[in-house]
């Protein structure tokens, strides 16, 4: 008895104090997301999460970028800078959220867009103008993916082998999508496949 009331209490002190840590690192974060906001005048985490093994402690689980506000981002490199210390605390990320207008430059580098393929958490992704021609090799390790909206992007097309990979993905839409040639026929033979729309494509016909 003594034993386990000995362990009792230890387990006790300990999950006080993993609490009182995540209080701690819940003020801590916010004025850490809040510091990174005001500092890139367009960069929000909406959901805020903790992660014991950065300095502060603090993840993002659901990242809004917003390109028409971003006054000091004018290059792709300008958005890296400020998404390369960040990388390490989207671990967790589920939702990525990027706006943007037909025309601008502050979007997702290259680099910056196969990064995104390490983000095994990510369910939703809505993203505008986007540089590349198709999706990044690197995106068939998002496996949780269920929704993929794009805008103004340049993708021509869906390569096969990673459509494959998106086992949970329900919707896809793509709008002022002017290039796109081809909606892959593995997408709709994916599982849970629901709906597919485009928009600005000069497809007219049924997907083979």
């Amino acid at each position: 008895w003594g034993l386990g009331l000995v362990a009792g209490a230890a387990l006790a002190a300990g999950a006080a104090g993993g609490a009182l840590a995540a209080g701690r690192a819940g003020g801590d974060c916010n004025q850490f997301w809040d510091q990174v906001e005001a500092a890139s005048g367009g960069m929000e985490c909406w959901s805020r999460g903790v992660d014991l093994f950065q300095d502060p402690p603090c993840d993002c689980r659901v990242l809004h970028l917003d390109q028409t506000v971003m006054g000091n981002c004018s290059i792709p490199e300008d958005l890296d800078s400020w998404l390369q210390p960040l990388w390490p605390r989207f671990q967790s990320l589920r939702v990525f959220i990027m706006r943007g207008t037909y025309g601008s430059s502050c979007t997702l580098s290259a680099g910056a867009l196969e990064r995104v393929g390490d983000l095994a958490e990510l369910r939703v992704v809505q993203a505008a103008v986007l540089p590349l021609q198709s999706v990044p090799s690197s995106w068939a390790r998002l496996a949780q993916l269920v929704e993929l909206k794009l805008f103004t992007v340049r993708w021509e097309y869906l390569p096969a082998d990673v459509v494959e990979s998106w086992v949970r993905l329900e919707r896809f839409s793509c709008e002022m999508c002017f290039h796109f040639t081809e909606v892959p026929g593995e997408l709709l033979s994916l599982p849970r496949f629901t709906s597919v729309r485009l928009l600005g494509s000069d497809i007219c016909g049924p997907a083979p």
